[in-house]
């Protein structure tokens, strides 16, 4: 598993609502009009063992 973080406005040049990429079983994180959103399991595990698992996620934040 990795996490791979992209702009929204490498995909399209339209305005994106984060709303709908959440819809109503998503996950909406939003503050000051910036935001995050997603949707689906990538990974189940104890809460305790969450913050571990994420530190060693490989994480490519490469903007081409």
């Amino acid at each position: 598993m990795k996490a791979t973080t992209r702009p929204l406005s490498e995909f399209t040049d339209d305005t994106v609502d984060l709303n709908d990429v959440a819809a109503s079983d998503g996950y909406l994180f939003v503050r000051n009009a910036v935001g995050i959103a997603g949707r689906g399991v990538a990974a189940r595990m104890p809460i305790d063992d969450a913050a571990r698992m994420l530190a060693v996620l490989p994480h490519d934040p490469t903007v081409d």
